[in-house]
């Protein structure tokens, strides 16, 4: 639950940012923001996936 939250806030963040720069931004640095965004969300979805693995595991010790 804690990585999802943390996904939403850094999304939402983004939006914010994206809405209040973004005329400021030139065609590089709207490539690195995007860069380190795509970044983020993979470490933040490996991140998901991996507890939701550990809890699927738990309950299969606790019902087998």
């Amino acid at each position: 639950m804690n990585s999802k939250m943390g996904y939403v806030s850094v999304l939402f963040a983004l939006m914010v940012a994206d809405y209040l720069v973004a005329p400021h931004f030139n065609l590089v640095m709207s490539g690195i923001v995007a860069g380190v965004f795509i970044i983020f969300s993979a470490i933040m979805m490996m991140a998901v996936k991996r507890g939701l693995a550990a809890r699927s595991g738990l309950a299969n010790e606790i019902f087998s």
